[in-house]
């Protein structure tokens, strides 16, 4: 796992250890027959209280501190008071994920539960799950604070759990053949493939001789073989739907007249995941963390696929002020005005989204005195800088307020309450709202350059030239002079860049991703037969003695990064590059005229906040 996965597993652990080391809370709630539910009123989503009022659900995560459903002792009640009358003034309504039962009386409540059990440890397909004893004990006594509570919004069923599609396959083949579990999975197989063993045997790499070989002792030539993961997944998500089917079920048995909350996914899933999962849920819960402060139009297709109102259970920015620093989230937007503009913009597009029925930021206090750090902080050089990994730095204001709440940021607070006094009208008017659609690529031709590589694009006809459009940006109308060209040879695919950029941002090669780079993703059928798709990241620094000089990785697909030559020439405000894509570094790329790809450029500027994009239909001229 890296450093950037840890600092995420700490931060989701955080909460669930509140819970494991904390006992039951003795709260017990009056028990109410008017709920909270979530209506649809002329095309727009909202929640309806106890009382008939609508709203949308604005709310901070850990209000007070970060807690599970108990608490050592009450907060005192000044600090209670201030506390609640602050967020009242700003225009939050909902006390959300994890916070203080303190404030519990005096917001509404977004309730994370955490149950004595995990879909790794049960047979999901066994309806005998769903009664053991100790099972739906546990789940009661963890639900117990909250069963009946008029002002509660609902309960998140899970947060961040990774879903992974090998697991869960590892999971039921292992079980014993004869369990209703392994049996599932037998039939699920057999219908994957149409009941054609013979399919199976060529797309696993196996000779079986009969599909009830996948389990059990006979099923080891399968714990060999790479799977592929098309089926992986489709199996991956008939086990998340019946646990939530089951998991869920219970949760209204338990307090009836709830809604279900979703799961807190980290980031959009597949499309099929959410299909799967979102008949069990009132509401589709994500944990959607971008510098931009854009609504992915990934929530747009999702609501076409299951017309099931979201929320955005985690977002925030923070307002470290020194670029270069690792951070787990990468929301450093570098000074408080900024956080102020990214809140505007994000809850801005969320209400006017007729799908989306609140926003809840992470979170209401800073984790540590981060001022301090940056005050004592050297500014790293922009090349080879190795950061405290661990520290996470501008991750620490993350907050409404400081650490020790003694400092409210102001900034931020009153565009809090500037936008979300306009929340209500912005939502009420979203009916009419429509996606706006993709660029659609373009079509080209593209040409055979002699290239030089030197860096110098002297070469490079005018007709090879594209120019993105800046698809992502925090600040409204950056300037951005990027030109982009795209050539091939025998000897490779040949791209190019004369691109503004005088701030050359790269923390350091296991935290590239929060670099500077030129992305080229190559979408092709191979000459052999079958799609493949490859995108490289070309760093203009990061490589050399000196740090100073280009390099490329593949992150996805089989490429290989390390055969791409990349040549840098500074010039004033910018930099260009050239590259040779050569076919070692695409395997099956078809380089000869007449050969189709889809080729896309996006470039990621860090310190600019913004993000370029091109997408072409190409033919090798």
């Amino acid at each position: 796992m890296n450093n950037r996965g840890v600092g995420l597993l700490v931060r989701a652990l955080v909460p669930a250890l509140f819970m494991l080391f904390s006992p039951v809370s003795g709260f017990t709630a009056p028990v109410s027959r008017a709920r909270v539910t979530v209506v649809e009123e002329k095309g727009v989503w909202w929640f309806r209280d106890a009382e008939g009022k609508r709203f949308f659900s604005l709310g901070s995560c850990c209000v007070g501190g970060c807690y599970g459903h108990w608490e050592k002792k009450p907060m005192e009640q000044g600090r209670r008071d201030w506390m609640v009358g602050l967020l009242k003034s700003w225009g939050f309504n909902t006390a959300a994920a994890w916070s203080s039962p303190s404030v519990w009386e005096n917001l509404y409540i977004a309730d994370q539960l955490y149950p004595p059990f995990s879909p790794e440890d049960l047979d999901v397909f066994d309806p005998r799950t769903w009664r053991k004893r100790d099972l739906v004990e546990g789940l009661r006594s963890e639900m117990d604070a909250m069963k009946g509570r008029s002002n509660l919004l609902g309960y998140f069923l899970d947060n961040e759990r990774p879903w992974s599609p090998e697991k869960p396959f590892r999971q039921y083949r292992q079980m014993k053949p004869d369990s209703i579990g392994a049996r599932t999975l037998v039939d699920f197989t057999r219908k994957y493939y149409h009941g054609d063993l013979k399919a199976l045997n060529r797309a696993w790499g196996v000779k079986l001789t009969g599909f009830s070989e996948i389990t059990g002792r006979t099923g080891r030539a399968v714990q060999e073989a790479k799977l592929p993961g098309g089926f992986l997944g489709a199996w991956r998500n008939e086990v998340a739907a019946m646990y939530f089917k089951g998991y869920a079920g219970l949760v209204r048995e338990l307090d009836p007249g709830c809604l279900i909350l979703g799961e807190r996914h980290a980031g959009q899933p597949d499309a099929g995941f959410f299909v799967a999962i979102a008949p069990y849920f009132d509401v589709i819960t994500v944990n959607e963390y971008n510098r931009y402060g854009k609504l992915g139009r990934g929530f747009g297709d999702f609501y076409k696929l299951t017309h099931k109102p979201m929320i955005i259970t985690e977002w925030s920015f923070s307002g470290w002020p020194i670029p270069g620093y690792a951070s787990a989230q990468f929301i450093d937007v570098y000074t408080q005005e900024n956080r102020a503009k990214g809140y505007r913009k994000y809850v801005s597009e969320a209400a006017k989204a007729p799908f989306m029925v609140g926003m809840h930021w992470f979170l209401w206090s800073d984790y540590g005195p981060w001022k301090a750090a940056a005050e004592a902080a050297v500014k790293p050089e922009p090349i080879g800088y190795e950061a405290d990994q661990d520290a996470h730095l501008p991750d620490h204001n993350m907050g409404l307020v400081s650490h020790d709440e003694k400092e409210v940021y102001d900034v931020l607070v009153k565009e809090c309450t500037r936008t979300n006094a306009q929340v209500e009208g912005l939502h009420a008017a979203s009916a009419g709202w429509k996606q706006v659609p993709e660029t659609p690529a373009v079509k080209r031709e593209v040409e055979r350059v002699a290239l030089k590589l030197d860096g110098d694009l002297a070469e490079w006809p005018r007709s090879t030239s594209v120019v993105p459009e800046v698809s992502n940006s925090l600040l409204e109308n950056p300037v951005v002079n990027h030109t982009y060209y795209l050539g091939w040879s025998p000897e490779g695919l040949e791209v190019a860049g004369d691109i503004s950029d005088s701030h050359l941002d790269f923390p350091n090669k296991d935290w590239a991703w929060e670099g500077d780079s030129l992305g080229v993703m190559v979408e092709f059928t191979r000459s052999g037969g079958g799609d493949q798709s490859v995108s490289f990241q070309i760093y203009p620094v990061g490589e050399g003695e000196d740090g100073l000089q280009p390099y490329a990785a593949a992150w996805w697909g089989t490429g290989n990064g390390e055969a791409i030559r990349a040549v840098k020439k500074p010039k004033q405000g910018g930099y260009t590059i050239e590259a040779v894509v050569p076919p070692a570094a695409i395997p099956g790329l078809p380089l000869y005229p007449g050969s189709k790809m889809t080729v896309y450029f996006e470039y990621h500027d860090v310190s600019g906040i913004y993000e370029t994009h091109w997408a072409g239909d190409v033919v090798l001229k």
